[in-house]
């Protein structure tokens, strides 16, 4: 869900724009904000690793349509919507970018962040 505001994607943001700690992403990666007529625009903001929208690096604000798929850092988001209209009510959000099924994004190694603690076996 995108808030009103738009959303900031990087290891510095929001909890929701962290991705899950995913250690690729720079600190401040990418945003995602609502067009005067609705619509979702995704920018990168100078990230390292570079933001992408359907294997095509993004240069400039760049509609999002449902079906689409944002990759940035080791996470692909595939964005599902309505994804058009007027932007959101004060506090309201809108459907957008989720996180891409659990196999397509890759396996975090034992111990870095983002991988499940060893369980206690006591």
């Amino acid at each position: 869900m995108v808030p009103r505001g738009g959303l900031i994607f990087g290891r510095g943001g929001s909890p929701q724009g962290q991705l899950g700690d995913d250690p690729a992403l720079s600190r401040l990666h990418a945003v995602i904000v609502h067009s005067g007529r609705g619509e979702l625009l995704v920018s990168d903001v100078g990230s390292a690793n570079g933001t992408f929208l359907n294997g095509s690096r993004v240069e400039g604000a760049t509609l999002v349509r449902a079906g689409d798929v944002i990759e940035l850092g080791s996470t692909k988001l595939k964005a599902s919507g309505p994804l058009t209209g007027a932007p959101p009510a004060a506090g309201e959000t809108t459907p957008a970018a989720r996180p891409a099924p659990a196999a397509s994004r890759p396996a975090a190694a034992p111990g870095s962040p983002g991988s499940p603690a060893p369980a206690d076996h006591r």
